[in-house]
Order: C-alpha cells, then sequence, then structure tokens
C-alpha cells in the first residue's frame, strides 16, 4: 500500500508540474505576446518605434525633465515606463525621478510631449491629465523652462528642458465660458 501511495504522489507532482508548464507558455507566448503586440501598434500609432539594438549606434539621446502636480502635490512619474522585455522604445523613463530619456537612431526625428504620454497610456492634453479635466474650477497650466506654454501635448521636447505640469484650482473671481474646444477666460484677449 504504501508503494502505491508513492506513485500517486509522484503522479500527482507530475501532473502539477505539467501545468504548471503550460500555465507558463500560455502566459508567456499567448497573454504576454498579445499585451506586446497590441503595445507595439499603440507604439507605432503614436510614431514611436522599439529601438532594435537597446542603447546602441544612437545619434540621438536626449533627457527633458517632466514635474506633474495635482493640486500642488507631486504626481509619481513611474520608473521604466514603456519599457518591456522586447521593446524599449524610443521615449521611455528608467526611474520613478521625472527625466524622460528620448533616444533615436534617427538624429532628425522630433518628439512630442503628447508622445511621452502614449507611451505611458495616460490621456493629456490641455482639457485632461489622466482622469482630471478641467472644468469651471479646475484648469492645467504648463511651464517650460519657467515660462508658460500652451502647447501641451504637441510640445517638442528638448534636451534638459523642464517640464512643469499643473491641474489646479482656477484663481477666484476668474470666470470661465468653454466655445467647442477653447477656453477662454473673461477679461483675457488672445
Amino acid at each position: 500500500m504504501k508503494k502505491g501511495y508513492n506513485f500517486l504522489s509522484f503522479k500527482s507532482v507530475v501532473i502539477f508540474l505539467i501545468a504548471i508548464f503550460i500555465f507558463l507558455f500560455v502566459y508567456q507566448f499567448i497573454l504576454q505576446e498579445g499585451w506586446e503586440s497590441e503595445f507595439t501598434k499603440k507604439l507605432e500609432a503614436a510614431g514611436i518605434s522599439c529601438l532594435k539594438e537597446g542603447h546602441e549606434n544612437l545619434k540621438q539621446h536626449i533627457h527633458p525633465h517632466l514635474d506633474i502636480l495635482i493640486d500642488g502635490e507631486p504626481l509619481e512619474i513611474p520608473a521604466d515606463i514603456g519599457v518591456s522585455e522586447k521593446c524599449l522604445p524610443e521615449i521611455h523613463t528608467h526611474k520613478a525621478d521625472g527625466k524622460i530619456n528620448i533616444e533615436s537612431s534617427d538624429a532628425k526625428k522630433t518628439f512630442t510631449l503628447g508622445q511621452f504620454f502614449a507611451v505611458w497610456e495616460v490621456p493629456f492634453s490641455s482639457s485632461r491629465i489622466s482622469d482630471r479635466v478641467t472644468d469651471s474650477n479646475y484648469e492645467i497650466k504648463m511651464t517650460v523652462n519657467g515660462l508658460e506654454n500652451n502647447e501641451f501635448e504637441k510640445l517638442i521636447l528638448a534636451d534638459e528642458q523642464k517640464i512643469v505640469i499643473s491641474y489646479q484650482k482656477r484663481e477666484e473671481g476668474q470666470e470661465v465660458k468653454t466655445t467647442e474646444d477653447v477656453i477662454i477666460l473673461e477679461g483675457e484677449s488672445n
């Protein structure tokens, strides 16, 4: 009887190991591959390529810096945005320090802040950042190297640029009128 018990235990272990192997195979080659393929399509739609040789043979390597404030509180920009085992996109992060890494084999290619947000898969425009939207109480302001800038997602990124995006309460008494997608502040002229 003891011999049969050991055989059943051995058989159970083998079946368990086969089940684990099948699960890992399905995860790696079906689920993970599907995600990678979908992510690569999103990158291509945003005009971003995967670096085929990693950090080798680069003609462009710049580092703009991004800070995001939500009601005055810093929002962490995660490490390894866009980085996966199979793709290192031209725009990515390595650390959670706000430094955006832009690396390309094309020295003349330009990259925008909107492309970075596309890689991050976070919505961004003059009227939205992540799940926060502008309304009669809140606005999004952006400065580049200390100067107010209204290019938002269209901003062309440059080396050592200091970008600050702030989702904040509107100043008191600042009346807002909206027409289509343009926000006009009462008392201001274009």
